[in-house]
């Protein structure tokens, strides 16, 4: 099976539907070729044995249902306590039944569980038909006995960043941070391209929200999410293609909440010291070399 990168979004794309360089560098509208492709379907991230299976995860989530106020609010609220009772069940969520796109909530819960989550933990949704959502990556599998620690907060932010893709297509990336998740040899040997670096906070972050859409209000960027591209794109020739910035974001806002910093190095890039902490513990993600230097 051919994977593709997240930030190496282009190529896969283009091989698809050449019409999606429309999209442009940021945030861009969406065109018809690309809002038939987010119809596609998305798929359930892998869940990895431990040995000898795929240590990957898949980026599918639309940026849409990321940045949503009524997502972002609810991801706040569960945040200051532990994310399940003792049955296991997620708490009320109220906000959530004011998601702009109504099948956003699944894919939301997904991504969010199961970048807290350790395998084999879950969390039950008893106001969605007692849907059960699956730990994967475990960030910060602590979630589940107390509220969500300031480093699990910051390493579930930039996993859920990179796990963005504006066209909703399913691709397989490695993800990991330093020093407490290294990836291993062979994860990296499955992995080989070192792809971008991601950033930030979302559950402290400060902005006013509008989680229930008064058309009164605008909606602004819930936080600032920071990415810098890895020296993989660089050495593959695609660093510069315009796609590597449109994934993060679909609904033509020219405020998508991105910060990009082009070429990642090893010095935090702010001179602000709270920003240098979160840079601290930044999403490191690479992707297979499956057809990602073909520049065809």
């Amino acid at each position: 099976m051919k994977r593709y990168s997240a930030f190496g979004l282009g190529h896969a794309a283009f091989s698809l539907v050449a019409t999606m360089s429309l999209y442009g560098v940021g945030c861009t509208g969406e065109s018809t070729s690309a809002a038939v492709l987010q119809e596609a379907n998305l798929g359930q991230a892998e869940q990895y044995a431990g040995t000898g299976g795929d240590p990957g995860t898949h980026n599918h989530f639309r940026p849409h249902c990321f940045w949503d106020h009524a997502f972002q609010q609810t991801a706040r609220d569960l945040a200051d306590d532990r994310i399940v009772d003792k049955d296991g069940t997620l708490p009320s969520m109220p906000y959530m039944s004011y998601l702009s796109d109504p099948t956003c909530r699944k894919e939301a819960l997904e991504i969010l569980i199961g970048c807290a989550l350790s395998e084999g933990r879950t969390a039950i949704d008893h106001e969605d038909s007692d849907k059960v959502y699956e730990g994967e990556l475990g960030f910060d599998g602590d979630w589940l006995e107390q509220p969500l620690s300031e480093k699990g907060r910051q390493r579930v932010t930039a996993c859920m960043i990179q796990r963005l893709n504006a066209f909703g297509i399913e691709m397989q990336i490695l993800l990991y941070t330093l020093p407490e998740f290294p990836a291993d040899a062979n994860a990296l040997q499955m992995y080989p391209v070192p792809e971008s670096q991601a950033w930030g906070n979302l559950f402290d972050s400060t902005v006013d929200l509008n989680p229930t859409h008064n058309p009164n209000m605008a909606t602004l960027p819930a936080f600032d999410a920071y990415v810098c591209r890895d020296v993989g794109l660089y050495d593959c020739e695609v660093a510069d293609i315009n796609y590597t910035l449109g994934r993060i974001c679909d609904n033509g806002s020219t405020t998508c909440g991105l910060t990009h910093f082009e070429q990642c190095n090893n010095q935090c890039p702010h001179a602000d010291p709270g920003l240098c902490s979160l840079w601290d513990r930044r999403m490191f993600s690479s992707t297979p070399d499956d057809e990602f230097c073909d520049p065809h």
